[in-house]
This record gives structure tokens, C-alpha cells and sequence, in this order.
């Protein structure tokens, strides 16, 4: 199962005669069936590096049958950054072109060198822009091509994402149709390769025919495309001329060869197709500067019996020579331009396998990659991996020579079935890192497994460092019904709220297969967090809160912190994950008391930003860029808490005093003012363990734990003050409330909000409350 569906209906009516004719008497059906996808595959067919927004964003492609995501490599994780799934269309096959990201040269620094120096140059880029005229998104180095196919057009979709002026990310597009045929064997897009220079790009039919088209390069995009007002949507057209070429036969593979390195106009284009008499090679060679009409077909050379059916193509950097990888069989091929092919192979050698994969017999290889070399590494040397359905790993390597020499080593395995997507990710230094360790890092999503990212060093086993989810197949699942359980606590304190004691259900199902990869499992949708930035601490954090930017910029985000040293610490982190940095200099910048312990903070809907610690409260507004400061003279703050909506602050002071105020901007300045007298405070029966305020359609609550084990709910009003609606005694033993959530289902228009209490109490223990409202209580 691809995705799960549900249905609705029932089919009616009958059909019988010749040919399908309807018989006399008979009625159209008066019902229908409705299928609808409401939880789409997880299965991946490709995994695509690519830059497809930005040079300094290393994305990863993972393409669906109908959709794509686009992950950010993170170094050691993968990251969730948009998901394209409105194509309407099943997309047959995927490749990238453009200009890839440059390997180094032994000059080029690498490591922590090279992004100390790319810092630089960014920092340089960034501070030139100032003066230039276009700052605005731009075309990336890479666009991904998707060969589409649908019931009333094929098409090749080119497309590229980039972000908008409010940092939204959009896809920019060109579609441009096939030629139409109707026998299915011939509609173009199931097989797509692109030169190794992106000058052209071919697309070809099961059999019959395909396309060759020249495309423009990236830099010529650019200046077509950008301008000063934004990108030019109608401008972006990546082809300029296009040719139809047919072919007798079945077209197995097709790739793009790659030319000498001082053939700058030289393009190669080999196909595998088979005929009646068996498997055969064909090359295609024209002068991109001379246009298609230069195309000339070579001879066919017949490959070797062990290869009639060949699973992988895989072109050299170093040569025009080519792999081919069959079932049983690998070999090298050279020489194919000169009329005088010659070919290397030998049988495979299996190892002992745990999970066969799909195939019924010994594993499949299933696909390959090349890692990225320094750039003089890549002039006497070629690389790649080659990948098993059941995971197992190769690493083959050539030398510059007339018959390319080659070795290889079984680097292990990955621990998950693998067909077709598998991927090296590329973070732009190369093979060599920090430290001088050698390893790559190699992704592949699983078949009727779940994938995985891991980390292939040099003499090490394969080091996992994240799992990829795929719940698919789905041989079985089944829902189930989870009753609510509100507890005691409820049960004595709460109103009975009807949509609150519903409960929930829950989907389960049996997913993958075999004893490595079959499992059951639960199906839950959200959004995956993961780790986008480390900052090291070193004493320790007690506080964090998250405020905008203090210094009023827009880019940046502020996370203020306090430690057990009593001291405040004040981080930016850019936006877009770029960077952090602490701010220093905190209090002559933006009024934040950094020598104090920070009790509280947060900002308010009036762009408020407020601070309180043990001695007074400070408020700034970055906007506005006034200031203000309370202090509470003898008294000490011994808990606070801010409620944004209304920039109201609760304080519970060490002589068990409530206090309530409220921030305002009067005539451009900060205003705050507490509650009339003779309320203005409260007095506590004994300490304040924690505070909570929290605004519940129109009305204001506050909650207070006390270190006699009860727990007090307040109406809070700034005319009359604190006024006491309920208290609980917690009756086990510390049983202490230290910490308060609470979730709210209001609103104006319900007609009894619901309040939902979390309170953590000092003996670990957790108690639900639930109170809802009514028009008279």
C-alpha cells in the first residue's frame, strides 16, 4: 500500500453483451466510489543533491511518486525545509544540472579553515551588497528537472525554490510539453540524462525515440531572470532548441559521457538498447557550440553476453570511457569513440547476506553515487560507491591510464534495504575534514525499510547518525479507540466538558518486512524537530526565554538566559540559523539587566519587552527605543510571571505578597501602573512555590502554588484586584506545586471555555485539572 485511503459509496449497475454493450432495460448507477489520499507514501524513488535554493544552502532532494521535499544538510543531520506536492502528476524520473559546488584544490584551505574563509567571503559579499542594486532572491547554481506524466499531458517541469521578501519559500517554474503518442512504450520521460556541463539534456521513451534539447547556462538564467523588482517568472525558459531522434529498439540506459577536458563543445550521448539480436551500444557525439543539427550517430557495438541486461551505467570523469554493472557481471568500457571498444569485467563475489532486498535470488545492485575529491585528487582519479538492495556497500576506485586500473573494497553495510535512492551528500570541503579524518556521508531512503543517513569513515565500520521514517508497505493496520483518563483530581474539581471526554483514536499498522525490518508501528503526524544550532554554556541554565531582537532588527531572534551564578545572558541567533552570537554591552544597549538572576521575561502584543528580576522590573520597546524601570525598594521578587496578551506581570515577593500590574504606551512612552488599592496585593497564607498567569477569553487568572501543599486559583482584575475563586490541597506527601502549564480552549464565542491544568509537583508526580467555565461561575 502507497498511502492510506479511505472510501466512500457503492458501485451500482450491471453490464453484459458484445463488446461491452449494455443490455436492454439497464440503468446507470445512482452511486459512485470516492477514493481520497489523506496520508500520502513515504517511499522515495531518488535522492538528489542539490542546490536548488541558494549556493550557500546544501539541499538534498528526496522525489516521490507525485512529490518532492527538499532537506538542508546539516553537517551530520538532515533538516525538513518544504514539501511540493500540487504537481497533479506522477513524476517519472529526476536529474539535477547547473554548476555544482567547486571541489578544493591542495592550496584551498579545508576543515575549519574553509568556513573561517567562507565567513570572510560572505561577510565581504554581504557588505558589498550594500552599495549594489539587486539584493533580492536569485537564480541558484542547480535546477532540478522532473519528467511528469499525467492522463492529459506530459511534460518536463524545471524548477527552483527561493525565498520571498517576508522569507516565505516558492518554487519557480517552466513546463514544457512532449510530444504526444499514443502507445504508452513511446511517451517520452522514462529516462532522463544531462551532460556533465549542463549543455544539454536528453529524455527518452521506453522505446522508439528521444529528445535531445540544449539548454542555456546558469549565468545566462540569471541575467534573464533577476531584476531589481524581484525574479521574472515568464523570462525563465532553460531550453533553446530541442531535436527529435529516433531509435529502433528497447532503451535500457542512457547517459551523457564525459568529453576530454580540453573538448569544451564536445558532447556524448550513450544509449543501451536492446533488439532481437541482443543488447547493443550506441553513441551520439555533436559540437553545443554548432547547435543539434551536428548530431552524428555512431556504430552499435554489442555488449557482453554476461551484460545483456545491465542495472547500472555509470560514465568516468576521467575518460570517455563508462561501467556497466549487471546481475552477475561488472565491467569497464573504453575507447567507444574510436571504433575500437574494448572491455574489462569479472563476476561479482557476494558476501553473506542477512536481508536479501526484494530480488528472489542473490542482491542487486541497485544504485550508485560519486563523493566529492579535491579538485587535484579528481584530475589523475575517479571514485564511486555502488549499493545493494540489502544495503551492502562497494567502493570502486580508478587510475588515469589507457584502460582505466580500478580497486575496490567492501566498505560494509547500512542496515537497511535500498532500491533506487541513494545519495553522497555534499557539504562542499571534499572527503578531507577537520582533524584530518577522512569519511563521507551517504544517505539512502529505505525499501520496505526505513533509511537512513550514516557516516562511512576511512578503516571504521558505517556510523548511523539519523533514521528516515518509511512506514511503507503497509501489509495490515487497524485503528484504536484510547478512552480519556482524567483522573481523581478531575474528577473532584472539573465541570464536565463534553468535546474534552471524546477521547481519541489512534492508527496502527504492520509495516516493512523480514524479522531486520518489519515492525509495528504507530502513525502520527507533525513537524520533526532537530538540532539546528549548539551553543556550549558553562555554568549551566536555570531560565530561557525567547524575545525578538532587543536592538530592533528584523533577521535575528533573541534567547534570554540566566545561570546558577545569578548572571543574565543575552544570545542572537539569525533567523535563518546562520549564526549566534552573545551581545554584550547588554544594559547601555537595550536596558537588560545582565548582573541580576532574571526571574521572568517575554514580549507582549504592544511590543513590549519585559524583564523582571529579584530587585525590579524593566521594560524596553525596541521600536519605540524608550525604556522604563520599577523597583520594589525593601521587598525582594521571589517568583514572576508575564502574560503577553494583556503585557500584564504577576510577582510573588519573599514576604508572601501577590502583586498584579499592567504595561501600556502613552504618548510614546512606556506606562505601568498595579491594581487599585486597597487589593493591590495579597497576602499568602505561607511561600509562593510557583505563579502562572494566564488570560481565558475575557477574564484573567492567576494561579499560585504555596509550599503548604495547595494550589490557588485567583480572578485577577486591575480595579479590584486578587479575588479567590478556589484552592486545592495537594494531600500527598511534598506534595508541592513547582511548575504550571496550562492549555486553554477558549474563546469569546465558546460558550464554556475550558481551562486545562498541568501542575509538576516536588515529589515528581504530575496532576491534571480541568475547569470550565459558565456564564455565571
Amino acid at each position: 500500500m502507497d498511502g492510506i485511503q479511505t472510501t466512500s459509496g457503492a458501485v451500482g449497475g450491471t453490464q453484459s453483451g458484445e463488446h461491452g454493450a449494455f443490455h436492454h432495460g439497464y440503468m446507470p448507477p445512482t452511486s459512485g466510489l470516492l477514493v481520497r489520499t489523506v496520508v500520502p507514501s513515504p517511499l522515495i524513488r531518488w535522492i538528489i543533491p542539490a542546490r536548488i535554493r541558494h549556493k550557500n544552502k546544501n539541499d538534498v532532494v528526496f522525489i516521490s511518486n507525485s512529490s518532492i521535499e527538499v532537506k538542508e544538510y546539516l553537517g551530520d543531520s538532515l533538516r525538513e525545509v518544504i514539501v511540493k506536492d500540487d504537481f497533479g502528476s506522477t513524476i517519472r524520473a529526476a536529474r539535477v544540472f547547473g554548476t555544482p559546488p567547486t571541489p578544493l584544490t591542495a592550496e584551498q584551505p579545508s576543515g575549519l579553515e574553509a568556513i573561517i574563509k567562507e565567513e570572510e567571503v560572505e561577510q565581504a559579499s554581504t557588505n558589498s551588497m550594500e552599495l549594489d542594486v539587486f539584493a533580492g532572491p536569485e537564480v541558484p547554481p542547480q535546477i532540478l528537472v522532473l519528467a511528469m506524466e499525467s492522463s492529459t499531458k506530459d511534460k518536463l517541469l524545471f524548477l527552483f525554490a527561493y525565498s520571498d521578501l517576508s522569507e516565505q519559500i516558492q518554487f519557480l517554474s517552466f513546463e514544457h510539453p512532449f510530444l504526444s503518442h499514443k502507445r504508452y512504450a513511446e511517451r517520452l520521460g522514462r529516462h532522463v540524462a544531462v551532460d556533465p556541463r549542463s549543455r544539454a539534456m536528453a529524455v527518452a521513451a521506453v522505446s522508439g525515440s528521444f529528445m535531445v534539447y540544449t539548454l542555456k547556462a546558469i549565468t545566462q538564467l540569471r541575467q534573464e531572470v533577476e531584476s531589481p523588482a524581484g525574479l521574472l517568472h515568464d523570462r525563465f525558459v532553460p531550453i533553446t532548441s530541442e531535436r527529435h531522434m529516433n531509435l529502433d529498439g528497447i532503451i535500457l540506459k542512457m547517459e551523457f559521457l564525459h568529453p576530454r577536458r580540453e573538448d569544451e563543445n564536445h558532447a556524448i550521448l550513450l544509449v543501451v538498447f536492446s533488439m532481437g539480436d541482443g543488447t547493443k551500444l550506441r553513441v551520439y557525439d555533436w559540437d553545443c557550440s554548432k547547435g543539434l543539427q551536428t548530431i552524428e550517430r555512431g556504430p552499435d557495438f554489442p555488449v557482453d553476453a554476461h551484460q545483456q541486461c545491465p542495472l547500472l551505467l555509470i560514465p568516468f570523469t576521467l575518460t570517455t570511457g563508462f561501467f556497466l554493472v549487471s546481475e552477475g557481471w561488472m565491467a569497464v568500457y573504453h575507447n567507444i569513440l574510436i571504433g575500437s571498444m574494448d572491455s574489462a569485467g569479472h563476476e561479482h563475489v557476494h558476501q553473506v547476506i542477512k536481508e536479501p532486498g526484494s530480488s528472489r535470488k542473490m542482491p542487486l545492485f541497485t544504485s550508485w553515487a560519486r563523493p566529492t575529491r579535491r579538485k587535484d585528487w579528481d584530475l589523475e582519479n575517479d571514485a564511486f560507491y555502488l549499493c545493494r538492495e540489502d544495503g551492502s556497500v562497494r567502493f570502486l576506485e580508478f587510475q588515469r591510464g589507457g584502460m582505466p586500473m580500478w580497486t575496490k573494497s567492501e566498505v560494509g553495510s547500512i542496515g537497511v534495504n535500498v532500491d533506487t535512492a541513494f545519495a553522497v551528500l555534499d557539504d562542499g570541503i571534499g572527503e578531507y575534514r577537520m582533524g584530518g579524518r577522512s569519511y563521507d556521508m551517504l544517505v539512502a531512503a529505505g525499501d520496505m525499510s526505513n533509511g537512513i543517513l550514516v557516516r562511512f569513515e576511512a578503516r571504521k565500520p558505517p556510523e548511523p547518525h539519523q533514521s528516515i521514517p518509511n512506514w511503507a508497505p503497509v501489509m495490515d493496520f487497524c485503528s484504536a479507540y484510547i478512552a480519556p483518563d482524567l483522573g481523581s483530581d478531575a474528577a473532584r474539581l472539573s465541570v464536565p466538558y463534553e468535546s474534552h471526554t471524546q477521547g481519541r483514536e489512534r492508527l496502527f499498522g504492520c509495516f516493512g518486512r523480514g524479522k531486520y525490518h518489519g515492525a509495528i508501528g504507530e502513525i502520527q503526524m507533525g513537524v520533526e524537530a532537530s538540532s539546528r544550532i549548539n551553543f556550549e554554556v558553562n555554568n549551566g541554565i536555570t531560565g530561557m526565554w525567547i524575545l525578538p531582537d532587543v536592538t530592533g532588527s528584523s533577521s535575528s531572534t533573541c534567547v534570554l538566559m540566566t545561570d546558577p551564578e545569578d548572571m543574565t545572558t543575552l544570545l542572537r541567533i539569525q533567523n535563518d540559523g546562520s549564526g549566534v552570537e552573545v551581545i554584550v554591552d547588554l544594559e547601555d544597549l537595550c536596558g537588560i539587566d545582565v548582573d541580576s538572576v532574571t526571574l521572568a521575561a517575554g514580549s507582549t502584543l504592544a511590543n513590549i519587552v519585559i524583564q523582571v528580576t529579584k530587585l525590579c522590573i524593566r521594560a524596553l520597546s525596541p521600536i519605540l527605543g524608550c525604556r522604563f524601570i520599577h523597583t520594589f525598594g525593601a521587598e525582594a521578587v521571589r517568583l514572576a510571571h508575564i502574560e503577553g496578551q494583556s503585557s500584564a506581570v504577576l510577582v510573588a515577593t519573599d514576604k508572601n505578597y501577590l502583586r498584579y500590574g499592567e504595561f501600556c504606551i502613552e504618548d510614546q512612552e512606556i506606562g505601568f501602573s498595579w491594581s487599585n488599592d486597597p487589593k493591590s496585593a495579597f497576602s499568602l497564607s505561607s511561600e509562593s512555590s510557583c505563579v502562572y498567569l494566564t488570560k481565558i477569553g475575557q477574564y484573567m487568572f492567576a494561579f499560585v502554588g504555596t509550599t503548604d501543599g495547595q494550589l490557588h486559583l485567583f480572578d485577577v482584575d486591575r480595579e479590584t484586584g486578587f479575588n479567590l475563586i478556589l484552592t486545592h490541597k495537594f494531600v500527598e506527601e511534598f506534595g508541592i506545586c513547582d511548575s504550571i502549564a496550562v492549555i486553554s480552549r477558549n474563546t469569546e464565542t465558546t460558550a464554556r471555555p475550558l481551562i486545562a491544568v498541568v501542575c509538576g509537583l516536588r515529589n515528581g508526580s504530575i496532576h491534571n485539572f480541568f475547569f470550565a467555565m459558565t456564564p455565571d461561575s
